[in-house]
């Protein structure tokens, strides 16, 4: 059984992965007051295929991110509220800021600068 990842005012900087630099995971992740800055492999990576199950960021800010801000597959569903996607870049031509496969997304108040 996969566990939930909660985060509050926690900061990612400078980390590198082949996959997720910062954040790299299975199930539900719930970030606020969170910081994403040049980490490469993307900043955040999760996948889901687990029933339920859901994923959030409020207040949250990408920012540089080689690989991509955020990529996400096969939730429930993302949630973003007041979000910040800054100067992040995509290998091959995927999302810069946001990658989604198979999720449904709401964002709201949220910043795309850049991408």
């Amino acid at each position: 059984e996969a566990g939930a990842v909660v985060l509050t005012a926690s900061h990612f900087l400078n980390n590198t992965a082949a996959s997720g630099g910062a954040i790299s995971a299975q199930g539900e992740v719930t970030a606020s007051e969170s910081g994403f800055a040049k980490n490469s492999g993307a900043a955040v990576v999760i996948q889901g295929q687990i029933p339920g199950s859901t994923t959030s960021f409020d207040s949250s800010n990408f920012t540089s991110n080689i690989g991509g801000g955020l990529v996400v597959s096969y939730m429930d569903s993302l949630q973003l509220r007041g979000c910040n996607f800054t100067a992040n870049s995509a290998l091959d031509g995927g999302g810069g800021g946001l990658y989604v496969v198979d999720t449904p997304v709401l964002a709201v108040d949220c910043v795309w600068l850049a991408n």
